[in-house]
């Protein structure tokens, strides 16, 4: 018992040994709702957020007792740095599951990226460099935006803030 922490599309197992009791049945039951009756359980959440789970054991004569697993606690990954040469175009894409998705707000340094409402962001080839923090969130049907996933985009080229650097 107690809470667990892993990322988003990462698959946690779960299975039961009990001494002296024969279990005919397992209910395994995540957020009150029963997702397997198999001896193991294994659980890949798609979406972050905190899941509660348990197992109920049915003994022959009927008997049922549930076990209190704990609370499963879903994070995102660990934010993606790319480093890109200059001149490299970039394209970004990112993959929602589990929701419809109506649009996407993309951000570089902050501001919003008007012309990037779909699942891909292109960012031009150039011949800057240093780091463009970039987020991005889905808005579903409703209008309910998710929240952000932040990663950075190091431009790797001639110039350093702008200026040249020149070797002696």
């Amino acid at each position: 018992e107690g809470q667990m922490k892993i990322t988003t599309g990462q698959t946690v197992g779960f299975s039961v040994e009990c001494e002296n009791v024969a279990i005919d049945r397992y209910e395994w039951i995540v957020n009150e709702k029963i997702e397997s009756e198999s001896v193991r359980f294994d659980f890949t959440p798609a979406q972050r957020g905190t899941y509660d789970i348990s197992v109920n054991l049915y003994n022959a004569d009927g008997g049922v007792t549930t076990k209190q697993i704990g609370e499963l606690q879903v994070v995102d990954p660990a934010p993606v740095i790319a480093s890109i040469s200059c001149n490299d175009e970039v394209k970004l894409t990112v993959e929602v599951s589990n929701v419809e998705v109506a649009s996407y707000v993309w951000t570089i340094d902050g501001d919003t990226v008007e012309t990037a409402t779909g699942a891909t962001l292109d960012i031009p080839a150039s011949d800057r460099s240093g780091s463009l923090a970039v987020t991005v969130s889905a808005v579903n049907l409703d209008g309910i935006a998710s929240e952000d996933s932040a990663f950075t985009v190091n431009f790797n080229g001639p110039y350093k803030n702008g200026l040249w650097i020149f070797g002696s």
